[in-house]
């Protein structure tokens, strides 16, 4: 029996070598979930060790309720305090990737860079989801004497403050920041791209007196000139340019007008409502 030759074969190859690509990615990813875990584990023992010592040394006194409720703060602060300590190491430890262009390789498979992001990701999700009770650490380090150091470390290079983590910055080490820049509740400044071509790093700047809305989201290698205004729920698309004094917003991002020193903008609507009273 003859078999003739078809297309079957090689029509169905580019098939089983994007189901194998696939594969790989998923087998990547629980890799680097095991990474995740390991680091996790390494922090909680950070916090956990010295706070047994103190829990240890001043077990003898729990007698009062009120003297039991402060010993226990006391090992919660000192947890927390040795979690950050155990950030730091893993920071030294680990390099950030640099700004560039990183294309996939000939055969599908990321680039090193872009493990390495990854990891570096990883190490940030650390930072921001804390175990237990994460709004210690996003004040912890913002005050002495971890503030200067993680500012440094972590990033992003700023010295403005907020309170608490109310944005995300999810690429910190590649984001610099001017002078009482006010990042929105719920905002989201990112410095990274990836899809099937590769993956990119560009840095954001943002300049002094800068303001990002609530909710807005600034991609990669976005320049905000100082004062300027970023609209509530707004998205700048990479490598926009916003000048100094300008205001902007929209899903894509686009310029409404400049700004004048100390004017004050209007709520969303106010215009169209002013507009309709005058002409009543």
């Amino acid at each position: 029996m003859t078999v003739k030759p078809g297309k079957t074969t090689t029509e169905r190859q580019p098939q089983f070598d994007i189901r194998d690509r696939m594969l790989q990615v998923d087998i990547g990813k629980k890799l680097l979930l095991i990474v995740y875990l390991l680091m996790l584990f390494t922090l909680l023992g950070c916090g956990l060790a010295p706070a047994a010592l103190v829990y240890k040394a001043l077990a003898p006194t729990l007698e009062q309720p009120l003297v039991w409720t402060g010993v226990v703060l006391l090992c919660v602060l000192v947890f927390n305090y040795g979690y950050i300590v155990g950030l730091l190491i893993l920071r030294v430890i680990i390099p950030t990737p640099k700004e560039g262009l990183y294309p996939n390789k000939p055969n599908g498979r990321p680039p090193i860079e872009a493990i390495l992001f990854m990891i570096n990701t990883l190490l940030i999700k650390l930072r921001y989801n804390a175990p237990f009770a994460s709004a210690l650490p996003a004040v912890l380090v913002k005050l002495p004497p971890f503030a200067m150091i993680y500012q440094r470390l972590f990033g992003p290079d700023t010295p403005s403050t907020t309170l608490g983590d109310t944005c995300r910055l999810l690429d910190p080490y590649l984001i610099k920041a001017g002078k009482n820049v006010q990042f929105g509740f719920g905002s989201t400044v990112l410095a990274h791209f990836y899809d099937n071509r590769g993956l990119m790093l560009k840095g954001v700047e943002v300049g002094d007196n800068a303001v990002i809305g609530a909710e807005s989201m600034i991609c990669p290698g976005v320049k905000i000139g100082h004062h300027s205004l970023v609209g509530v729920r707004s998205v700048v698309y990479p490598n926009t340019v916003i000048g100094p004094y300008e205001f902007w917003r929209g899903s894509p991002a686009v310029k409404v007008k400049d700004l004048k020193p100390g004017e004050v903008i209007p709520e969303e609507g106010a215009e169209a409502k002013a507009e309709k009273e005058d002409e009543g």
